[in-house]
């Protein structure tokens, strides 16, 4: 495996990097259904605490008053598409709050451990294939998600074709991707606070976006932006030596519930001042993952 320092990337006319030579699709296919998910390779946790389940949840209630404001209250019994579903955290919320949902992954496991009762509405086996499946049914969706799955897949135009045609009219594509060779970053980089581009992860990590780069991509591809939210810029805390969780690994974990306890803490105050926070965040180039939210041209 290609360190970050020796991995060749090309810029594309988007702006986005991308690795120089990508796995096969075969290649891809078995990481993700045999290594990714079954390992420690994957993020997933047996169990989570109630802290994390609270930010899940969190995340979900962002995402669903952004929905509720483009369609003006009127969410009853919309239909919902997880592309990469993973978990299924994002399914069971909505299905909760009565939308028809659906899932693609290459793996059930993680549907299978922390949201079971999701598992009939997943779809299991290549995104491309399954989607392709949907699109010759002639389905339709109100809302697709696509979360942090851009940036794992060999051809991120081809994705895209195939998810216009199943958005329906007048609804949303919502993708999720890590905010990456940011202007923190490579400020980080710069100054010495940190040695290595830790967000350079192969082959996990196959095309490296900023906001701009992915809003050229969509919108050269028949989407228009709605919206674009960052997250809470955990990355901050690489400015101090004391809480720099790259130089030294056993912060992590404490840095990572100190950003799920401000996160929290945002949400319970307001979801929509939330809302404001990250966009402001996203509009600085700040924020560890970046949320944009699409329409159809």
């Amino acid at each position: 495996m290609d360190s970050p320092e020796t991995t060749s990337f090309l810029k594309n006319k988007y702006g986005y990097l991308e690795i120089a030579e990508k796995p096969s699709p075969e290649e891809l296919a078995n990481y993700y259904a045999e290594i990714y998910f079954q390992t420690s390779q994957g993020a997933y946790e047996a169990v989570y605490s109630e802290q994390e389940l609270t930010f899940f949840d969190n995340s979900n209630h962002i995402k669903s008053e952004v929905i509720t404001r483009f369609f003006k209250g009127n969410v009853s019994g919309r239909k919902l598409l997880d592309v990469g579903c993973g978990e299924g955290f994002t399914m069971d919320y909505f299905f909760r709050n009565g939308w028809s949902v659906t899932g693609i992954d290459y793996s059930i496991d993680g549907v299978q451990r922390q949201n079971p009762d999701m598992e009939s509405f997943v779809l299991q086996g290549d995104i491309y294939q399954r989607i392709g499946e949907l699109i010759q049914k002639k389905e339709q969706y109100d809302v697709i998600c696509i979360l942090n799955v851009l940036e794992h897949v060999i051809d991120p135009i081809l994705i895209l074709k195939q998810l216009r045609e199943l958005v329906s009219p007048g609804g949303l594509l919502i993708i999720l991707v890590p905010n990456d060779f940011s202007v923190l970053q490579e400020k980080l980089l710069s100054d010495k606070k940190i040695s290595r581009q830790f967000w350079v992860k192969i082959p996990d990590h196959l095309n490296y976006f900023s906001k701009e780069s992915l809003v050229a991509l969509c919108e050269d591809h028949g989407f228009s932006l709605h919206k674009c939210l960052s997250d809470f810029p955990i990355d901050y805390f690489l400015a101090n030596p004391d809480s720099n969780y790259i130089e030294d690994g056993t912060k992590g974990k404490n840095c990572h519930r100190a950003r799920m306890w401000l996160d929290n803490l945002h949400c319970s105050v307001s979801i929509p001042k939330t809302i404001d926070l990250y966009e402001a965040f996203a509009n600085l180039g700040s924020g560890r993952q970046l949320t944009a939210y699409f329409t159809k041209s």
